[in-house]
């Protein structure tokens, strides 16, 4: 069901693309064409980890396209993770209704289907985080080898898909280090072999990230943080749209996802306090949890140190799965006989309905848009229809030098046109920092031609009025949603 609903969401235009799906595509087609790591903008390949470009590159390598690679893995991806759900679940949950319950969630996902619509990375990750957690947790049952083996090249794959997925070397070790009913010597060998193997592949990308002067995961020192208030309304803000309408007032939202948080935390309490004693019993869902928690820390981190994007529903995308599993767990051993509360059983069952049916309604709702209008990124009608992108493809070739826009990766996306990002103010999310960007423009000797596109809401762009004082303009064409303009030398 998972993989016809992700189907059904890109039948009409294809797979939905944003900004960061340009930067795949891009560097796909690079790669299969010899010019290496490098973005539609020029700029080298380093803020993203290299596993998804790489295997979309297997299109134009084979004389198709990135795109329809996405548009036939991601939902294989999503029906994958799926299954490895439901043999967690057989393995730990004993009511077949708890069972259902939880997997009617992940498959239903509204977060879920969207990460599959789009040309992301999420399906992917979080189809290796799950087969990583549940070759971990059978490892952790039966101690066999092959079963750690393949915990270490999920969890090798996963940090090369996305850098939050790291999480997993020291969540993972730890599990290993801490196993109930294994020797010390297996359990510190196998803690060994599982974080040397995970780690040193993404070790590798991180050395050559750093060589050519970023950050280990792509960071620059133009890049300032957001705040902890800020990042504690950002995470709230997209936990929210889990259990409440993205349409509801934002007190609605919070007093819904506290008294969610307030219902879960209960029930796991229960969980753990009836299988304390039999570590093995509350074991591999304490495996599940303590990713979830790292995970969410290594996001709200990054953004702290670096204020690239805020954090949106999608980058808690690999969380929901998990989550979703320790719940089931913690309500089947809440609610086993004898239940402590005679009540439990049936509002845990009454919440779990709301769930899903909340889930269903929502994904439902977002599937009408793709059929509709399309998503909210790139590849939609209001794009469609910009008269301003019909002019950059009537005017500019493939090969048009120096071209500069507002939004780069629209023209990357829709018309294939590379062009770098037009000259900043100051950095994304940034009022404080300090670029170059002006002075480099006012600077640059040769002609520059910028696609400005007037619905893309990036206030720390320079106009092109501002740019007109810098350099002599000269206005090419003007349209209702923008202009394209030709910078000439002073």
């Amino acid at each position: 069901m998972a993989a016809a609903l992700v189907v059904l969401a890109t039948v009409k235009r294809g797979p939905a693309l944003s900004p960061d799906s340009a930067v795949y595509l891009s560097v796909a087609d690079h790669l299969a064409h010899g010019r290496g790591w490098t973005q539609f903008d020029g700029a080298p390949y380093v803020r993203w980890a290299p596993l998804y470009p790489f295997l979309l590159s297997l299109g134009p390598r084979l004389g198709g396209a990135a795109a329809t690679v996405a548009q036939v893995l991601q939902p294989l991806f999503l029906a994958g993770s799926v299954a490895l759900c439901g043999a967690w679940l057989t393995r730990h949950v004993r009511g077949a209704g708890w069972r259902i319950a939880a997997l009617a969630l992940v498959a239903l996902s509204t977060i879920g289907i969207e990460s599959a619509a789009f040309v992301w990375s999420e399906s992917l990750d979080l189809l290796l985080t799950l087969g990583c957690l549940v070759a971990l947790d059978a490892w952790l049952t039966g101690g066999r080898p092959r079963a750690l083996a393949l915990a270490t090249a999920c969890a090798a794959l996963a940090c090369l898909t996305r850098y939050a997925s790291i999480v997993l070397v020291p969540v993972g070790a730890l599990a290993i280090l801490l196993a109930p009913g294994m020797s010390a010597r297996k359990r510190v060998l196998g803690a060994a072999l599982f974080s040397l193997g995970a780690a040193l592949p993404i070790a590798g990308w991180m050395v050559r990230n750093v060589g050519m002067g970023a950050g280990p995961l792509g960071a620059t020192a133009a890049a300032g943080g957001f705040s902890w208030a800020q990042l504690a309304a950002q995470a709230s803000n997209a936990a929210s749209h889990w259990v409440s309408p993205e349409s509801s007032p934002p007190l609605v939202r919070a007093a819904a996802l506290v008294l969610f948080a307030m219902a879960a935390a209960a029930t796991l309490v229960s969980a753990f306090a009836r299988t304390w004693r039999a570590r093995s019993e509350h074991y591999g869902a304490a495996l599940l949890l303590a990713f979830v928690g790292a995970h969410k820390l290594a996001v709200l981190g990054g953004a702290h140190a670096a204020a690239v994007e805020g954090i949106e529903e999608r980058y808690l995308a690999p969380l929901f799965a998990p989550l979703v599993l320790a719940l089931a767990w913690a309500a089947d051993r809440a609610t086993a006989s004898p239940a402590r509360l005679g009540l439990a059983r049936p509002v845990l069952a009454a919440l779990a309905a709301l769930w899903i049916a909340f889930t269903a309604l929502r994904t439902a709702d977002r599937e009408r848009g793709y059929l509709g209008d399309g998503a909210w990124g790139l590849n939609n009608a209001r794009w469609e229809r910009s008269s301003v992108l019909q002019a950059a493809r009537r005017r500019l070739g493939r090969g048009t030098a120096h071209v500069e826009s507002n939004a780069p990766d629209a023209l990357y996306a829709l018309a294939g046109i590379e062009a770098r990002l037009s000259p900043r103010k100051h950095a994304y999310h940034s009022p404080e920092t300090k670029v170059d960007d002006l002075e480099r423009f006012q600077a640059d000797g040769g002609p520059v031609t910028l696609v400005w596109f007037a619905g893309a809401d990036r206030s720390y762009l320079a106009a092109p009025e501002e740019l007109a004082r810098l350099r002599p303009r000269e206005i090419l064409e003007r349209t209702a949603d923008g202009e394209l303009d030709l910078f000439l030398e002073r």
